[in-house]
């Protein structure tokens, strides 16, 4: 990395090429998204201090009208309640009523025929709505768990037409969010043989424990782990590797707490971890250059071949087969239904003319 004064200018430019690119790829990138991009095409450097910073000028290019507001996610905020402030209701309200009344009364201008035509459309019900649902009798069922809540919009996008569920649960989630969510498996294990658990997370020592946590998890509530396939997508030590992922920006409290981790141990593999001093892990930590990486970098450096994984993943457990053969008898049933409608129309039509020509 060049030390060289950063252009900021030269940043925004490159920020606005990339939200262009993302934009066609499907992704809404998040903040670190744009930072671990700019990192990786040598534009920043990755540390704190300039996310820091691009996190400030993000913020004036905004105010400045250079990108919009929601150009990015955000999901770090929540709010609850409902804004109630509105009223419907005034003189133009009323003359488009009068309009659609006379629009009515118009059709009684028509001959027999188109006045029959109209009470038999009107008087009959709708088709009947039947659907099969994209995993209706699949032996197994994906879902994609993610850790990261602003991302979940971009994986939404991306594997819109499987359908599947999406849960964030946000690492070590409360015992009271696992347990909702746990209800609903042991409701998709009555009706499945499997559940398959696509997992995207950061690379780090809780993300790398997750199966485990899981495990205990899922056993305390009485789910039969054995019909569970937890499968982590992402981030892998082999997706680093291959893409050149950076990884998060650290400071010293950061690795002071990795230096704290139980799960250290495990991540760095060192038995004798928690038998040295603090100062020694900290140093074994900077040294190993093993840091966090982040989920946003996988979207930030490779957004095709990440939304080509996850896809290809899904595609696994999917049985095309046995989805045609439901969407097959429900076609056939929609058509009968529509050659019913029509008999019944046909014969409405007929008592109607009777009656407006005696």
């Amino acid at each position: 990395m060049p030390k060289k004064k950063v252009d900021w200018n030269k940043v925004r430019e490159e920020v606005a090429k990339a939200l262009v690119f993302f934009k066609s790829e499907g992704v809404r990138p998040t903040l670190r998204t744009l930072f671990y991009h700019l990192v990786s095409n040598l534009i920043l450097p990755n540390t704190r201090n300039y996310y820091t910073q691009l996190s400030s000028k993000f913020v004036e290019w905004r105010k400045m009208g250079y990108f919009a507001w929601d150009s990015i996610a955000d999901k770090a905020r929540t709010t609850y309640g409902v804004l109630a402030d509105s009223k419907r209701g005034d003189e133009e309200d009323i003359e488009e009523y009068k309009q659609r009344l006379e629009d009515a009364l118009g059709i009684l201008h028509q001959n027999p025929e188109e006045i029959a035509e109209e009470i038999a459309e009107s008087l009959l019900p709708s088709l009947p709505y039947f659907y099969v649902d994209k995993w209706y009798q699949q032996p197994n069922v994906v879902e994609i768990w993610i850790e990261k809540e602003a991302l979940a919009d971009t994986i939404y996008n991306w594997t819109r037409k499987w359908k599947v569920k999406i849960r964030v649960n946000r690492g070590y989630s409360s015992w009271t969010f696992l347990y909702e969510n746990i209800k609903e498996l042991q409701y998709v294990l009555e009706k499945h043989e499997r559940v398959i658990i696509l997992y995207l997370g950061d690379y780090d020592p809780s993300g790398l424990d997750m199966e485990r946590y899981m495990h205990k998890v899922m056993s305390f509530f009485g789910i039969d782990f054995s019909r569970i396939v937890f499968r982590r997508l992402a981030i892998t030590e082999e997706q680093i590797k291959k893409f050149n992922l950076p990884p998060r920006p650290e400071d010293a409290d950061t690795i002071e707490k990795l230096a704290k981790d139980p799960r250290s141990k495990k991540f760095f593999g060192r038995e004798d971890f928690f038998k040295l001093p603090l100062e020694e892990r900290i140093e074994i930590i900077k040294k190993s250059k093993k840091f966090i990486v982040e989920l946003d970098a996988l979207v930030a450096k490779k957004p095709r071949e990440f939304k080509e994984l996850i896809n290809n993943a899904i595609a696994e457990y999917w049985d095309e087969s046995i989805y045609q053969h439901f969407k097959q008898e429900i076609d056939e049933l929609t058509e009968r239904a529509r050659k019913l409608r029509e008999e019944y129309k046909e014969r409405v039509k007929e008592l109607l003319l009777e009656k407006l020509t005696s």
